[in-house]
């Protein structure tokens, strides 16, 4: 058999490892996002740095083009005078700009706040480089292309680079969002947590004042039955019966009293504010006109029986 000409063995598959799943619970979920954001952070850096070796190579490198370019004269003797000049000052510019660029000093990466100021510096950078080869496009593509090609190429790599290097922050700044409205979330579940154990708590204590209000409740009914099973509670009942039977009566009564007092008003009406009476007296005098039957108890007797007899002189 001629070498590799044989059939190849099979290779043999490896069989799929399904993902494993990993619980996590609630009081560990704050260290899980440390954890993400600390090793997304240091991915960041390590990826930053790589760009920034490479776009550094690439401005050291587009400055020795502009540093040809700037020897080559282009042959513009045989041009004609104002294509010539234009070709000049295009190249002037963009020799300029690029020199002046290409060695900025482009800071070193150590954390996500470096990623970020490298990542302004570099586009600042990028974008002037390219605006200058955008105006100067034709004299420069036409009369310098070798330059321009490369000039483009290394542009564009650098260019690519750096948008990879916005796209890192951009994805974080995703990250961040999420783990901001994560932690919202958790302390929303914490303070659900404080409101369901206060509840409980608070469901207790109301479980003990209905229990406590159901026993009270049960001693008052007792009370209830032991009064009323009582020879006072009888008494009481007897007296309000008697009480009872006796309204007729004291309706009868108090109609009399009224009928008495409503024949003497207009005197005692007339002379209640000229009589010389005290002022507990006259206060009295006008409760006996409106209502008799309840100023006539013995405590008022002496008091009536003065006001009747001023009444009495008034008239005579």
């Amino acid at each position: 058999m001629v070498f590799g000409w044989g059939k190849k063995k099979p290779e043999k598959q490896e069989p799929e490892i399904a993902p494993q799943k990993k619980q996590i619970t609630l009081d560990n979920i704050h260290d899980v996002i440390n954890e993400i954001r600390t090793i997304r952070v240091k991915t960041i850096i390590a990826e930053t740095k790589t760009f920034r070796n490479k776009i550094k190579s690439s401005c050291e490198a587009i400055l020795h083009i502009a540093i040809d370019l700037e020897r080559d004269t282009l042959k513009v003797d045989d041009m004609d005078v104002h294509l010539r000049r234009l070709v000049e000052r295009g190249k002037k510019e963009v020799i300029s700009i690029i020199k002046r660029e290409s060695i900025v000093e482009l800071p070193g990466i150590n954390s996500y706040e470096d990623v970020k100021d490298f990542n302004v510096i570099a586009g600042k950078m990028l974008k002037k480089i390219g605006d200058a080869l955008g105006r100067h496009s034709v004299p420069i593509n036409v009369f310098a292309k070798k330059y321009a090609n490369k000039l483009r190429d290394d542009l564009k790599s650098m260019t690519d680079r750096n948008d990879e290097i916005t796209t890192l922050i951009s994805n974080y700044a995703e990250l961040e969002d999420k783990a901001e409205k994560i932690t919202d979330t958790m302390n929303k579940i914490t303070q659900s947590r404080k409101l369901i154990i206060s509840l409980g708590e608070e469901k207790k204590i109301n479980k003990e004042n209905i229990k406590n209000l159901e026993n009270q409740i049960i001693d008052n009914q007792k009370d209830i039955e032991s009064i009323q099973n009582s020879d006072d509670y009888k008494k009481f009942l007897e007296i309000n019966a008697k009480l009872d039977s006796m309204s007729d009566e004291r309706n009868k009564i108090k109609n009399e009293i009224e009928e008495q007092f409503t024949k003497i008003s207009r005197p005692l009406n007339k002379y209640v504010y000229v009589s010389s009476l005290d002022k507990p007296q006259k206060k009295l005098l006008e409760n006996l006109i409106q209502n008799p039957f309840d100023v006539l108890i013995e405590e008022n007797r002496r008091d009536i029986i003065q006001i009747l007899e001023s009444t009495k002189k008034g008239i005579e």
